[in-house]
């Protein structure tokens, strides 16, 4: 019911409802699980990787023809 007061409600004021702060400075307790970082130069190492994988397919594709490259998956998937 409005009793005439300007104040305003925050409806997480509830008992069992936390405030995103709260959530945000908790300490992490979930000491069992591996560290979410990765070192960046095994980013880069894997995008290398994937970007001489794409460039050699392009070159047997041109090369030798999609025919070769087809062959070639089926033989390793046999």
């Amino acid at each position: 019911m409005n009793r005439g007061s300007k104040q305003t409600s925050d409806r997480t004021d509830r008992p069992g409802v936390s405030h995103v702060g709260d959530i945000a400075s908790a300490p992490n307790t979930n000491t069992g699980a591996l560290p979410r970082k990765v070192p960046r130069w095994l980013l880069w190492a894997g995008a290398g990787m994937a970007l001489a994988i794409c460039i050699a397919i392009l070159l047997m594709w041109g090369i030798y023809g999609p025919r070769y490259l087809f062959d070639l998956i089926a033989a390793y998937c046999a």
